[in-house]
């Protein structure tokens, strides 16, 4: 274990954890006013400033590295690199995405010809395309950012990606769930998204990787889920 090298960053997300209780705490007391046209939009700097701002900051202070939040050498000059990243790791780390996101998009299109009865409420409206891409980059760098201490505290990136998740899950109990993640389907395609974002982070750490294949299955998850529901019960 390096603590030394590990404290800072932790510091760093103890905060986060810190900020998120207080955000909560303020959400619940200004429910009414989150509803008004100025909540809404304060809402949206909080989420911006919590999900990438504080990691941002964390990155510039020198506490967080590139290469820990899947960036790879994105300040190297060099011309032989595409957004961080050689041609060569992009299309292994594109294979390995495409792999697992289809295998999960797969398994939401088996949930839902397994499922013998749609619930009253089941049906969600379909968030527009760019809450998708938000919702997917707010997560991925979120998450990239609370697997980052223990990457470098327990030097080796499978338990280091696994105490992340863990600490990932335990944010979701102890604040509850993302606002966008409240519905079954969306807790379901969050879940998922978790899952392969750690399997991303141990085989192939590309953020620009896991934002995209968070996207489909934040997209088509869900749809794919009521589409097999829809063909079964037209049965």
């Amino acid at each position: 274990m390096n603590l030394t090298l590990a404290a800072p960053l932790l510091l760093w997300v103890a905060g986060s954890l810190g900020a998120g209780a207080v955000a909560r705490a303020l959400a619940a007391r200004l429910a009414v006013l989150s509803n008004s046209g100025l909540g809404r939009w304060v809402t949206e700097v909080a989420l911006l400033l919590y999900y990438v701002g504080w990691p941002a900051l964390a990155l510039f202070s020198g506490a967080l590295s590139a290469d820990l939040i899947g960036l790879g050498r994105i300040g190297v000059i060099d011309a032989g690199l595409w957004l961080g990243f050689a041609p060569r790791d992009w299309l292994r780390q594109a294979t390995t995405a495409g792999l697992v996101t289809g295998f999960v998009l797969t398994l939401a299109w088996l949930a839902g010809r397994s499922a013998t009865a749609q619930t009253p409420g089941d049906d969600c409206a379909e968030a527009p395309l760019g809450l998708d891409w938000r919702d997917a980059l707010y997560a991925e760098v979120h998450w990239a950012f609370y697997r980052a201490p223990f990457l470098l505290l327990l030097g080796d990136v499978y338990w280091g990606a696994l105490a992340g998740l863990a600490l990932i899950l335990a944010e979701w109990r102890w604040l509850g769930w993302p606002r966008f993640s409240r519905h079954p389907a969306g807790q379901f395609a969050h879940l998922g998204c978790a899952l392969i974002s750690t399997l991303l982070c141990i085989s192939a750490s590309n953020v620009w990787l896991a934002v995209t294949a968070q996207f489909a299955i934040r997209r088509y998850g869900a749809r794919l889920i009521a589409s097999a529901r829809a063909g079964m019960h037209s049965r």
